[in-house]
């Protein structure tokens, strides 16, 4: 027997805080009696799987509202030529969103025909009304204007899209610390409209590979010692395509585009 385990049970160390009458609990920050009661199942008598389904999305929404938090500081990051902090905010967000497509397995544990039985109580509700991920779409550079009017009738939701849809995605951003670094990015693509989404125009691909930034070909002293492929964003091919378009040297157009 484990030494101050008895019966299966372990004594509570005197160390151990247990009055929290005056002090910051646990529940306390998370404001977990807030969070807990945000459940509201609307089916009568009540279906046993619509809990799944609203704890489903209430998840993916807190998850989101991380995502935007990065890259809101990933955005800041760049504009202040702070490369690393930004790649440490993307880096966070590849894992949300790995996570976010693997909590997707708990909800197909609810069959069709178990949805069907409360789906009707949810009226016109669906995932294509999230704010936030409209929000998270337009920061990468997928917007779309018209988007906007869904979310008139809640004004927070619609200043939140809005905001996004007008602000420089992550991958302007990532394209004007180019530019500021001496790397011969086209001045139409810093002069576009940032409400625009970014597609694919044949012709105006320009490859930064074999260019290194301005400051280093001003500086013929440092060519014998600095290989331009080494810098952390030489080895991106500017596209005006869907966001954070890059891809390396070693892969084919056609592999890119498969990722």
């Amino acid at each position: 027997m484990s030494e101050g385990v008895e019966g299966n049970t372990r004594a509570i160390e005197d160390s151990v805080v247990t009055d929290f009458s005056d002090r910051m609990s646990y529940g306390g920050y998370l404001e977990l009696s807030t969070l807990l009661a945000a459940q509201h199942p609307l089916s009568s008598p009540e279906h046993h799987d619509e809990l799944l389904f609203i704890i489903q999305h209430q998840t993916t929404e807190l998850w989101l509202k991380l995502v935007l938090h990065e890259l809101s500081a990933a955005c800041a990051y760049l504009r202040q030529d702070r490369l690393p902090l930004a790649l440490k905010c993307i880096a966070r967000v590849k894992h949300i969103q790995r996570t976010l497509t693997e909590q997707w397995s708990v909800l197909a544990t609810l069959t069709p025909a178990e949805y069907a039985q409360f789906r009707s109580v949810l009226g016109n509700a669906s995932g294509f009304q999230s704010a936030q991920y409209r929000a998270v779409e337009f920061a990468l550079g997928n917007k779309n204007a018209g988007m906007v009017r869904v979310f008139s009738a809640d004004p927070a939701a619609e200043r939140l899209v809005r905001d996004a849809l007008e602000s420089p995605s992550l991958y302007d951003e990532f394209l004007r610390m180019l530019a500021r670094s001496g790397y011969p990015v086209p001045q139409h693509v810093l002069e576009r409209d940032v409400t625009a989404a970014w597609t694919f125009v044949p012709g105006h691909a320009s490859p930064l590979l074999g260019h290194p930034p301005a400051r280093h070909r001003a500086e013929p002293a440092h060519q014998s010692t600095t290989n331009a492929d080494d810098h952390p964003v030489s080895r991106v091919v500017i596209c005006e395509v869907c966001p954070a378009a890059s891809y390396s040297p070693t892969q084919s157009p056609a592999q890119y585009h498969r990722r």
